[in-house]
């Protein structure tokens, strides 16, 4: 029984042993082992569960402490808010109250109200203990608000104390002035019964018996008169301005009346002053000095009454303001109320609904726990190993198959993952080997189409190196042509010069004498005088060699130009090539008419150019305006009436221009156009619009290229029928040579 029980427990030990090295040797591989996946994932799935319970339950104790903390804490400040909104309504009325006050009794009473509305609203806020901005402003504006009812307890405590001088002031004017008018009136009634009769109420005064009416009816008198009767206009002005202060609505409207008083009061002094030593002077001067007292002292009715309105209007504004304030104060209760409703609204709400879906959550899970476990295995196994399996098994048939091209993607880490990922490997090997195959027979047709391919090349450069020749050719017959025209005027002209200087000699001969030899007095004058004509004659033949020789010269320079930029005055080159370009164009059309007008900066001045390249740009866009004006002013388009535009005749205009940094050539013709389907076209190699025997197709493309070289571009303007003008561009400065290959 022993020897048995030892061979168990080695046996026992021999399985351990085995069972642990083969977990050691497996660990790294285990993580993608299915079988450690599926346990991974019920256990993943039961611990989620409890998770979920966990979180569940400290949601519902969270939930149910922030619901008891919204409620407690919004309840109070809602209550708050709306007493604040009801007793600064409160307050916000009695103003017009204690504004509309009439009497002492009726503004005690109102006073009385608004302090017991202030002191509620005092007590209110001093217990509202609500945090935010709409708080801060339901305090602030409060206490705007006391303040203005407070400023309007004043203001009419004010107004009732002016109303009360101005009604004694009002009754001391309606007493004056009736004392003014029994001082006035019988003063100048007697005065003027004393100019018509002599007599005053006073005998003493009066003119005695037998006084004649010039003794009393004299320009003292008279203008006593005058002065009581301008008294008392001034009088009543007065009074009358003084009066109409009481029934003014505005406090500006005061000091019109004030100035219009003070100008009646000073005219007043005026006048008694002009009464000095009659006895009415000492009646009036006391009553006009009450007068002005009551106007224009400190107490005195201008003054109270612009006290007054301007406490009226501050009354106006106060309540306007704490009116203003009501309302933007119940804007922000309004503001505080809807929110604190809203969070405690939705506290609640979220508070059942959390408790609602915490419950049905935790009762789900559960079931979702006991479900899971059972269908995990299932799913997992049936669906999407036995999946993976199918797949790969239709993949490898399509490869037995010889489709290479078709790819699977195995998803997961697992054994069957790795299964596709050497399967994969062995698809690209096989395609490899396949493509390596048809590289080569690729290889070996892309060199047979590349020798193909070199050989049209060359062919394709042979062609255009002898159409560009030929364009040059053809340039150089035009030059040709045009030169020998040139030099055709001065050998006219040398020849004309030289028989006239034959005939010359010849009657030279016929001065002398034949007999005797000898010459005359008149002989000689001939002779002088066909000397003279002789060496003007020999002259012109000089210039005109000369003329031909700068032609040579030039045509030379042309011809071994050295190709480099060189600085070259733009105006001569212009007007020499443009001359050329005409008459080689006149050369193949002796009928050809055309005005070259020349509008050349002077400023323009040597510029480094290749004097060749440019030339034959010249050459080139007047060769062209050369064939564009005589192709419409011929008629051979239809196009606009050659008076189109006030111009009479074919003309080409040359110009040019020069600024700090670039100079500008345009070459402008009124010939037929270009057709605005072909402007973009123009300067593509082989592009013409003339005949096959009259264009090759290279001009505006080589000048363009020669432009674009030298670092500048041309450009083209053109309506059909009416005009075409190139502009040529470039910088005064040549670019760099990097730069000119470049572009």
């Amino acid at each position: 029984m022993a020897l048995t029980g030892n061979r168990w427990a080695r046996a026992a030990g021999d399985a351990i042993r085995a069972d642990w090295d083969w977990l050691l040797a497996n660990l790294p591989a285990l993580p993608r082992r299915i079988a450690t996946q599926m346990y991974l994932g019920i256990g993943g799935a039961l611990v989620m569960t409890l998770l979920a319970g966990t979180v569940a339950l400290i949601s519902f104790e969270v939930v149910g402490r922030f619901q008891t903390q919204i409620t407690e804490n919004a309840v109070p400040e809602l209550t708050a808010a709306f007493d604040l909104a009801r007793i600064s309504g409160n307050l916000v009325a009695v103003g017009p109250r204690l504004a509309s006050a009439d009497s002492p009794e009726q503004f005690d009473l109102a006073a009385e109200e608004a302090a017991a509305v202030r002191a509620e609203l005092d007590a209110v806020l001093a217990g509202f203990a609500g945090q935010g901005e709409d708080v801060a402003q339901i305090r602030q504006l409060s206490a705007a608000i006391s303040q203005d009812i407070a400023q309007l307890e004043d203001d009419q405590r004010q107004i009732l104390e002016l109303n009360a001088r101005a009604a004694l002031i009002s009754d001391q004017i309606a007493l004056l002035r009736d004392d003014l008018a029994g001082l006035l009136g019988p003063a100048i009634d007697d005065q003027l019964f004393f100019l018509a009769t002599g007599i005053r109420d006073d005998p003493a005064l009066s003119a005695g018996p037998g006084t004649q009416i010039g003794d009393y009816l004299t320009s003292e008198e008279l203008n006593v008169y005058r002065r009581l009767t301008d008294l008392q206009a001034d009088a009543n002005i007065a009074v009358q301005v003084l009066a109409s202060a009481f029934i003014l609505d505005q406090a500006a409207a005061v000091e019109p009346l004030r100035e219009r008083f003070e100008a009646a009061a000073e005219r007043m002094q005026l006048g008694l002053a002009g009464l000095a030593g009659h006895p009415i002077q000492g009646l009036l001067a006391p009553a006009f000095g009450q007068l002005q007292g009551l106007a224009l002292t400190e107490a005195g009715g201008f003054d109270t009454m612009e006290n007054k309105l301007r406490i009226t209007q501050q009354q106006a504004d106060t309540m306007s303001h704490s009116q203003a304030s009501a309302g933007i104060l119940g804007l922000h209760v309004d503001n505080l109320v809807r929110a604190a409703s809203g969070d405690a609204a939705s506290a609640s709400m979220d508070a059942s609904n959390s408790i609602q879906v915490g419950r049905l959550f935790l009762f789900a899970i559960t079931a979702l726990a006991v479900a899971g476990g059972l269908l995990i295995a299932w799913l997992y196994v049936g669906r999407v190993i036995t999946a993976r399996i199918d797949q790969l098994a239709v993949w490898m048939r399509r490869l037995a198959g010889g489709d290479l091209e078709a790819r699977e993607v195995v998803a997961g880490n697992d054994e069957i993952a790795e299964l596709g990922e050497t399967l994969e490997v062995f698809r690209r090997h096989a395609l490899e080997v396949q493509r390596l195959n048809l590289v080569e027979e690729l290889a070996q047709q892309l060199q047979e189409n590349n020798k193909e391919l070199e050989a049209a090349v060359a062919e394709l450069r042979r062609a255009q190196g002898q159409i560009v020749a030929q364009e040059k050719l053809a340039a150089l017959g035009e030059l040709t042509a045009a030169v020998a025209h040139e030099i055709r005027n001065p050998l006219n002209f040398i020849k004309n010069f030289s028989e006239a200087s034959e005939e010359l000699l010849e009657e030279l001969g016929d001065v002398a004498d034949p007999e005797s030899g000898e010459i005359d007095e008149e002989g000689r004058e001939i002779i002088v005088e066909v000397a003279t004509d002789l060496e003007d004659n020999l002259e012109r033949i000089r210039n005109h060699c000369q003329r031909a020789e700068n032609i040579v010269t030039n045509m030379l320079r042309m011809g071994r130009g050295s190709g480099e930029l060189q600085a070259t005055d733009i105006n001569h080159l212009i007007s020499l090539h443009a001359k050329l370009a005409f008459q080689g164009a006149r050369s193949k059309d002796p009928d050809l008419q055309a005005d070259l007008a020349y509008e050349l900066d002077p400023d323009v001045g040597q510029v480094m150019v290749i004097p060749q390249d440019m030339g034959r740009v010249i050459l080139n866009l007047v060769s062209n305006a050369c064939y564009a004006v005589d192709e419409r002013w011929r008629g051979t388009i239809a196009g606009p009436a050659p008076s189109n535009g006030g111009e009479s005749g074919p003309r080409i205009r040359l110009m040019s221009a020069k600024d700090p940094e670039n100079v500008e050539i345009r070459v402008r013709d009124n010939g037929s156009g270009i057709p605005a389907d072909v402007v973009d076209k123009i300067f593509n190699p082989f592009f013409t619009t003339k005949p096959t025997d009259q264009g090759t197709g290279l001009g505006l493309s080589i000048s363009n290229d020669i432009v674009v070289r030298r670092g500048g571009t041309m450009s083209v303007e053109s309506e059909p029928g009416q005009f075409t003008e190139f502009t040529i561009r470039f910088p005064v400065e040549p670019p760099l040579a990097g730069a000119v290959e470049a572009s």
